[in-house]
C-alpha cells in the first residue's frame, strides 16, 4: 500500500497523540488513506478483515469524518 507524504503525516500525528480538537486540521483526503492503512495493517495483523471496526470509527472522528 503507498501512502502519501500527507496520509503519512496523517498517520504519525495519530501515533503521537496529536489529533485533540484545537489541533491543525486534517485534509479528508489524507485522513482517508491514513484511515486505510490501518484498516489494512490492523486486517493484516489480525490475520482477518476486522468485524468490529469501533477502533477506526473513532479514528475517523478525530480525523473530522463524519
Amino acid at each position: 500500500l503507498a501512502v502519501s507524504a500527507a496520509g503519512l503525516a496523517v498517520l504519525r500525528r495519530l501515533q503521537a497523540g496529536g489529533l485533540a480538537a484545537g489541533a491543525d486540521p486534517v485534509e479528508p483526503a489524507a485522513a482517508r488513506e491514513a484511515r486505510e492503512a490501518l484498516d489494512r495493517l490492523l486486517g493484516h495483523t489480525l490475520g482477518h478483515r476486522l468485524q468490529a471496526r469501533r477502533f477506526l470509527d473513532e479514528v475517523g472522528h478525530l480525523l473530522g469524518e463524519g
